[in-house]
Formats: structure tokens, C-alpha cells, sequence
């Protein structure tokens, strides 16, 4: 049956002009010469145009690539004589899955068995100070004055807030005010992550503590640390909280921990907490560690899909044949009521072929977009993706083109043909 309906169309072209290019002695009333020489320039050139596309294909190799976080965790000063009878520690890492910083609030039963003293609270979090708030912006944390901090943030003395702050810039920490080197890994095949922080200083509270217990509550925002391996295309979040200087006070009564998580993150801590539903729970009734460490990401696709925009165009290039064929048939019934040769449809095949085209790609785009394409490593590099994106795109094109073509030149004759 293929082989009858090609030996027709060769067979034909005599009569009905079906190629661009003819020679002048079979040429027709229809196209002229001149507008058939236009389509094969303006094909040519459209070719030519769509070619370097391709060039935006980048070789480079990822590299691990990390950004600082803050720096943050127990306050300290002259507590020697205040007891801490126990710290509740609740860090909302909930804010990440927006790009916004996480959220730490430190509760503080503590008791003083001294006389009424004056107390300085010396914290390291700069999400403490009220010039601008931290944001993500593109790789890395920046701050901008048009951000507003926490509205939370502070501190308060048995529901009161404490004010007068300072701020001291280039202030020397303890000894034991260290951060953790690594994060914990996340899977069996990936290391520890190293982990990198910086300080801008320390943030003071000056309180006066009467004697008996009391209730100190501290809240602020906290950027955590980022980075970015060869294994995977999301961001690998990293906390660490230093507990070390909790071993200042007189003593220490216990420390009930809690980290909240975007729905579904992965996550993993050192000391191990508990995980329940999307939450990391611990006690413990001594410090236990110098630092808490959390490393936690997205579970959702961060970066395009290639694969099912391909695997798309494959099958939609397929099924959309067919409209092809039949916009094709239409339009050789119409030249031939009107006396017209299927030369005319190449004015119209194209036009359909990139239609479908471009419906196969926009439906493909669709559903290869990520879910959470705001938490995609920052140390990704191009690839040849495109290319083949391309080469599908021309044969899609180049197949729908030809059937209906083909169909147009089919119909047209069978009307022509048909008995008065």
C-alpha cells in the first residue's frame, strides 16, 4: 500500500506540482518560481538560525561548593552562680523551603541561690541585631535593610523584654565557643559535609536576676550554612549549635530538643535525635556534646527533567501525526475546489508542523518543571541537553510536515479526480 501511494506521488508530479523545486519546463499555474525559490531560502535560513542554539552547552565539571551561615548557640558570660534547671531548645528549620531564615527559641528555667545580681547574657546569633533582615538571594545569604527581621526576635525575663542591647564587633569568644567542623551525611554513599559559619559579632543582654527561679526565653533568626556536592542537584542545608558554653553555669539540669522540619525533608543530626513525622526530638539530662550539628534537604525535584520532556515529545510527536494528516487532508480539499495545485499547501504545511511542535514542547516543559526548583544546588553547569531537545524538534517538525504534505496531495487528487 506505501509503496503504491509513493509510486503514485512520483508518477504525478507532472501534473501536480508537489516538490518546492521543479523544473521550469513542468512548471504550472499555481506557485510561481519566485515564491518557491523564497521558501527554500527562508527554510535554509531558519536552519542556519536554530543551529547555534546548541552552543549553549557547557563542559565544566561540578565542584563542591559551600556558603557561610551564621554563627549561633548558648549564651554565656559570669553565670557561674546561676543554675540551669532545664532548656528547652525548639529550632524551626520550617522557613527553608521559602529561602527564609530558620528560627531558634532557647527556654531557660534558671534559678539563682546568690543575691540579686546584675547578669550580662553575651549571644553570638546576629539574627539578635535590628539592621535589616538576612534573605537568600540567588547562592548565597545577603543582607538587606528592605527585610524586616524577625518581629519575635529578643529577649525576655519572666515575660519581659529585655532591652538596651549592644552590639560588639570583633569580640573575642571562649575557647570552647567552637562550631562543628562537618554536618552529619545523609546517605550511606555520601561523607560528612564540611561545615562553614561566620560571626559578626556578639549581641549583649544586660539583666539584673533576683534571687529564686526565673524564666529566661530567647528568640531569633538563623541562617544556616549551604553546600553543595557532585551527588546530588539540591542544597544540603547545615546547622550547628554550639551547647559547649552551657557547661558555665553552675550547673546544668537537662536539655529537652526539638527541630521542625519542611514537610518530607531529609535530615540527619550528631548527637542522633529522633525522628517523628517532620520533627527531630531528643532529652538529655547532661550537655551531650559541644554542638548539635543537623544536615537536612529537600526530598523534591529541584531541576528539569529532561528525560519526560524527551520521553513527551517522543510520544506526542507520534499521536499528533495524525492531526497533521487530517489538517493536511483538510487543507487539499480546499486548493482543489478552488482549481489549485497542493503546491499551495507548503504555505500551510509548516505552519502546522510547528504548531504541533510547539504544543508537544510547551506540554513537555510542564511536566518536567521541579517542584522546588528554589532549592537547586548553586554549583550546577549546563549540559547537552538542548542538543537533543533540538534534533527531536526536527524530526517532529520533519515528520508532521510530510504527512500532511502528503495528505494534502492526496486529498487534492482524489478531488480532482472525482466524476462531475
Amino acid at each position: 500500500m506505501y509503496a503504491h501511494t509513493v509510486g503514485t506521488l512520483i508518477s504525478s508530479t507532472q501534473k501536480d506540482s508537489f516538490f518546492i523545486l521543479v523544473k521550469p519546463a513542468q512548471r504550472q499555474a499555481g506557485i510561481g518560481p519566485h515564491v518557491r525559490r523564497s521558501l527554500a531560502v527562508l527554510l535554509v535560513c531558519a536552519t542556519l538560525c536554530a543551529l547555534p542554539c546548541g552552543a549553549r552547552a557547557n563542559m565544566a565539571a561540578r565542584q563542591p561548593e559551600a556558603r557561610a551561615g551564621g554563627l549561633l548557640g548558648e549564651p554565656f558570660g559570669l553565670l557561674k552562680s546561676v543554675h540551669i534547671e532545664r532548656e528547652t531548645l525548639l529550632i524551626d528549620l520550617r522557613p527553608l523551603a521559602d529561602l527564609r531564615p530558620a528560627v531558634v527559641e532557647a527556654t531557660y528555667k534558671v534559678r539563682n541561690d546568690g543575691e540579686a545580681r546584675a547578669l550580662e547574657l553575651v549571644f553570638v546569633a546576629d539574627g539578635l541585631s535590628a539592621d535589616g533582615g538576612w534573605v537568600w538571594n540567588g547562592s548565597d545569604w545577603v543582607r538587606d535593610a528592605r527585610a524586616k527581621p524577625l518581629a519575635e526576635a529578643g529577649v525576655w525575663l519572666d515575660g519581659a523584654r529585655v532591652e538596651g542591647a549592644r552590639a560588639e564587633t570583633g569580640a573575642e569568644l571562649p575557647e570552647e565557643f567552637r562550631p562543628p567542623s562537618r554536618t552529619p551525611a545523609l546517605y550511606e554513599s555520601q561523607e560528612e559535609l564540611p561545615y562553614k559559619t561566620e560571626a559578626d559579632g556578639t549581641i549583649i543582654f544586660r539583666v539584673t536576676l533576683a534571687p529564686g527561679p526565673h524564666t529566661f526565653v530567647v528568640r531569633y533568626a538563623a541562617r544556616p550554612s549551604a553546600f553543595a556536592d557532585t551527588l546530588s542537584h539540591e542544597i544540603n542545608w547545615q546547622l550547628g549549635y554550639v551547647l559547649a558554653p552551657a557547661r558555665r553555669w553552675e550547673s546544668f539540669g537537662g536539655l529537652d530538643a526539638k527541630v521542625l522540619l519542611p514537610t518530607g525533608w531529609h535530615a540527619a543530626s550528631e548527637p542522633a535525635l529522633t525522628r517523628e513525622g517532620d520533627a527531630l526530638v531528643k532529652s538529655w539530662d547532661v550537655i551531650p556534646a559541644d554542638s548539635l550539628a543537623i544536615t537536612f534537604k529537600t526530598r523534591e525535584r529541584t531541576v528539569f527533567d529532561s528525560d519526560r520532556l524527551w520521553l513527551t515529545l517522543i510520544i506526542l510527536g507520534l499521536l499528533l501525526t495524525a492531526a497533521a494528516g487530517f489538517a493536511g487532508w483538510k487543507a487539499g480539499a480546499w486548493l482543489g475546489r478552488r482549481k489549485r495545485t497542493s503546491a499551495w499547501a507548503l504555505l500551510f504545511s509548516p505552519v502546522v508542523a510547528g504548531a504541533l511542535f510547539a504544543l508537544a514542547y510547551a506540554v513537555g516543559r510542564l511536566l518536567g518543571s521541579p517542584p522546588a526548583p528554589e532549592q537547586n544546588a548553586f554549583n550546577e553547569v549546563g549540559n547537552y541537553d538542548f542538543i537533543i531537545t533540538f534534533l527531536l524538534g526536527v524530526l517532529s517538525v520533519t515528520l508532521h510536515f510530510v504527512v500532511a504534505q502528503t495528505c494534502a496531495f492526496i486529498s487534492r487528487r482524489r478531488l480532482t479526480r472525482r466524476p462531475a
